[in-house]
């Protein structure tokens, strides 16, 4: 190293895709990708507390749905009693949903994310933001979108 020069920073994370389990997903989950896929997250690894409200999910989900995208609801097997209650907060609209938290494991969540034209999480959930493609971090009731331009983003 010189005296006076600056190392370059590491590159971040860069998750890729596997696209033969992706594709292989889709069809097993029988999820439809002609139209653009808003994935919603509303589990939080430490509880309640960390979660956004249901209701506000369920709202969310239902313009969405409203706007053409299809819905899918992605987290662990932990984030499944929070995914239900989502559903439970809205209409007959809920059917249009896919619920697949802990469906997945996380390679194959990661695979799925990367169809996502929207990813909607808490701040504390783990999720992959594809390059490029609008993110929702919410902090309370604060909803607050950016478009990420890095190649991948984990938040842990």
């Amino acid at each position: 190293m010189t005296a006076g020069k600056l190392m370059p920073a590491p590159p971040g994370p860069v998750l890729v895709p596997n696209i033969a389990n992706r594709s292989a997903a889709v069809r097993a989950l029988s999820l439809k990708t002609r139209r653009p896929v808003a994935v919603l997250c509303p589990g939080a690894e430490f509880g309640p507390a960390k979660r956004w409200p249901p209701n506000q999910f369920a709202e969310l989900a239902a313009l969405f749905l409203r706007d053409g995208f299809r819905v899918w609801l992605v987290g662990s097997p932990n984030d499944k009693l929070a995914a239900t209650a989502v559903l439970q907060s809205m209409d007959e609209s809920s059917r249009q949903i896919h619920d697949l938290c802990g469906r997945t494991d996380l390679g194959t969540a990661i695979d799925l994310l990367s169809l996502a034209s929207l990813v909607v999480h808490p701040i504390e959930a783990p999720v992959v933001v594809i390059e490029d493609a609008p993110t929702a971090e919410m902090t309370g009731a604060v909803v607050s979108l950016a478009t990420v331009t890095l190649t991948a983003l984990l938040v842990v």
